[in-house]
């Protein structure tokens, strides 16, 4: 809760009307960074959530904004990837070097490292394919390149998910980004920001 403070008092003091992007909304009210910004602010942006479980709560919730049952990609250019819902936090993007759905087995990092998973067990509902499209690509779509808060949380993504962005066409006012999952590291994240 002191980040959701923070990010609320570093960028919200008196600004109304902002957009917002959050990618990893989950049900778009259990640790969300802009549910304050849109209802009391006025705010309204774009929601992007990967887990189809997590993604019709989201739905139900009437928020005022794109809701996109969708992933960011890791690319840039569109792609499917396998994705785990069955994590307490919604989910994350397996490992994306092979992307062949019927793989056996998977890479994926955790907060005990890198786990391995299979993932051609056919009753395992929590694994399916997800689209992914590029960052750039869905503000194109909206008809947004000026963002006044981006908020990333999604379980080790990150970082791959910046490098698709072409930071020369897109302003960012605000970044709020996760990035203890992310195999590359805080310094990595911190470089690909600001250089």
């Amino acid at each position: 809760m002191a980040k959701d403070v923070l990010t609320r008092e570093a960028i919200t003091v008196f600004m109304t009307s902002g957009f917002f992007i959050e990618c990893g909304a989950l049900d778009g009210e259990f640790l969300s960074n802009t549910l304050y910004m849109e209802r009391s602010l006025n705010w309204t942006g774009i929601l992007i959530e990967a887990d189809q479980r997590a993604f019709s709560q989201l739905n139900a919730r009437n928020r005022k904004a794109y809701i996109l049952p969708t992933c960011l990609s890791t690319k840039p250019y569109p792609l499917q990837v396998v994705f785990n819902a069955s994590d307490w936090s919604g989910g994350f993007i397996m490992d994306d070097e092979n992307q062949d759905p019927h793989f056996s087995e998977r890479k994926y990092w955790s907060n005990k490292g890198q786990q391995i998973i299979r993932t051609n067990d056919k009753t395992n509902k929590s694994i399916y394919t997800v689209q992914c499209f590029p960052l750039y690509s869905i503000l194109l779509a909206v008809g947004r390149t000026e963002i006044d808060f981006f908020g990333l949380d999604v379980e080790g993504s990150e970082y791959k998910i910046l490098k698709t962005v072409p930071w020369h066409k897109v302003d960012f006012k605000t970044l709020s980004v996760e990035w203890n999952h992310v195999p590359e590291g805080e310094a990595a994240m911190t470089h690909l920001i600001v250089c």
